[in-house]
């Protein structure tokens, strides 16, 4: 059986992070159905430690000033679990199974991605559907091995943000050529919800990537999420404060 670690770093949020780490778990579940280890490790030093441990993650205990050093020491803990492919994934997101399945690749250096993602506004009153153009951009399932002769560290550790791009360039200096293959287009299967406190601004997505403005954000949940996950995330907003 293959195993797939999800790597998360997080960081307060704690309403938000309950929500989408019982989606995580949900999520962790299906894929044993189809024959895929999956577990998630979060990197935090905050309340974040005692949610995750409650859906069964493993906990990295490390502070949040650079996210390319909780990254890092994600993948150097999943390498230790065995892992063959790691997801980076926040915890203010929800995935699918099917996507990750679409996304799992044949060749340790050929590397899938969807371009696709939501993201719903902090309000909770609108949600962008973007279309993330460049490569890699969106959502992508790492094999591991390409990180291993990097001390399974892509990342600088002093990193702030960016560590999307930052991995690929790392990626693009490796010796064996990594090559990258965008899957179809697969709606709501990756969404963010984002909350009072957010890195990616709002209108930066919308104004770079978006395809589609909603006023209905969680319409269209209903086909792929259980409705326990869709009444959370509502209520959530509903409550919200900020």
């Amino acid at each position: 059986m293959k195993k797939l670690w999800f790597v998360t770093p997080a960081w307060s949020r704690y309403d938000l992070s309950k929500i989408c780490f019982a989606q995580r778990r949900w999520v962790c579940d299906e894929l044993a159905k189809s024959g895929i280890e999956a577990n998630c490790v979060v990197i935090c030093d905050d309340a974040n430690i005692d949610i995750a441990e409650s859906f069964g993650f493993h906990i990295v205990i490390q502070n949040n000033e650079y996210l390319g050093r909780r990254f890092n020491d994600g993948y150097r803990y999943a390498a230790r679990k065995k892992a063959d492919y790691v997801v980076t994934i926040g915890s203010d997101s929800w995935i699918h199974p099917n996507l990750i399945l679409a996304l799992i690749p044949q060749r340790y250096n050929r590397i899938k991605y969807s371009r696709l993602l939501s993201v719903v506004r902090s309000d909770g009153e609108e949600r962008l559907d973007l279309d993330v153009l460049y490569q890699g951009g969106g959502q992508r399932v790492y094999p591991l091995q390409l990180f291993k002769k990097l001390g399974y560290r892509p990342i600088p550790d002093n990193l702030e943000r960016a560590c999307d791009g930052a991995t690929f360039d790392t990626l693009s200096t490796l010796e064996d050529r990594v090559t990258w293959e965008t899957i179809p287009d697969r709606h709501l299967e990756l969404v963010g919800f984002q909350s009072n406190l957010q890195i990616t601004k709002y209108d930066n997505l919308k104004g770079r990537w978006c395809t589609n403005v909603s006023k209905t954000p969680f319409r269209g949940l209903h086909k792929l999420y259980p409705n326990n996950f869709i009444r959370a995330i509502q209520a959530f907003y509903a409550h919200r404060i900020w």
